[in-house]
């Protein structure tokens, strides 16, 4: 390969000199990582690295060409080996803190909330002048409070609608089974304020839906077969018309 070649030749090593040699380290390097060839990258670095050129300064101008070709990790490794020497090298610390902001953001478009807070909370501790982070980390925690307030207020319902199914189940024991099955009318209304935002909630109020749907039903229809037992047809009927039950 002719960079590698002329990068690791002996004339490129000792008769160039040493700015010109940097230059042609980092246009190696550039070359390979334009091309999307991460090895020859990785050779050409290691080439010079070998040959004793890599001062602070070089490894940020190598650091920042991983970083621009995306190879953010990657490049988090050459800034971390500057910042050891010198935590003092407010470029290098402006290029971490990116980093961390680069991945808040990725958390937070996947809905990943409490990455994306940890990710903007370490650009901040990297970088306290940072111009975006603290914006960012505000708005991350304002969606976690939202996000929060809905999932309690759906275990809310849920709890609204378990209490409701006891007392309809303490209504039916009682054989007062219009109580009961209007119980269970309101627990299902409790039920159906879930959403599917929640898995976890969401499979319980579908869960529940269908249980309450299926008790009133069979509540239905001992209310029905106790009408019998009720004095005066004008209670009978009403007792038919709260099942939704046509008459005979």
């Amino acid at each position: 390969d002719v960079w590698y070649t002329v990068l690791t030749a002996r004339a490129a090593a000792f008769d160039q000199p040493e700015a010109a040699k940097r230059d042609f380290a980092i246009g190696a390097v550039s070359f390979y990582l334009k091309q999307k060839n991460l090895a020859e990258a990785e050779e050409s670095f290691k080439a010079v690295e070998a040959q004793g050129l890599m001062d602070a300064n070089l490894r940020k101008a190598m650091g920042d060409l991983f970083f621009d070709n995306g190879l953010y990790e990657r490049a988090m490794v050459e800034y971390q080996k500057i910042l050891a020497a010198d935590a003092n090298r407010r470029d290098v610390v402006v290029r971490v803190a990116r980093f961390y902001e680069v991945t808040g953001d990725d958390a937070a478009k996947k809905e990943n909330l409490e990455g994306a807070r940890d990710a903007y909370t370490k650009a901040l501790e990297a970088d306290k002048l940072h111009p975006d982070a603290q914006r960012k980390l505000l708005n991350v925690e304002a969606k976690i409070f939202a996000r929060d307030e809905r999932m309690n207020s759906q275990k809310s319902s849920i709890d609204q609608a378990r209490a409701l199914e006891n007392r309809a189940e303490e209504a039916a024991a009682r054989r007062d089974y219009a109580q009961a099955i209007s119980l269970l009318k309101e627990a299902d209304a409790r039920y159906a304020e879930v959403t599917d935002e929640f898995p976890l909630e969401s499979k319980d109020a579908n869960t529940g839906r269908r249980t309450v749907q299926m008790r009133t039903k069979e509540l239905k229809q001992q209310l029905i077969d106790n009408s019998a037992s009720l004095s005066g047809t004008s209670t009978a009927f009403a007792v038919r018309q709260l099942a939704g039950s046509p008459l005979p």
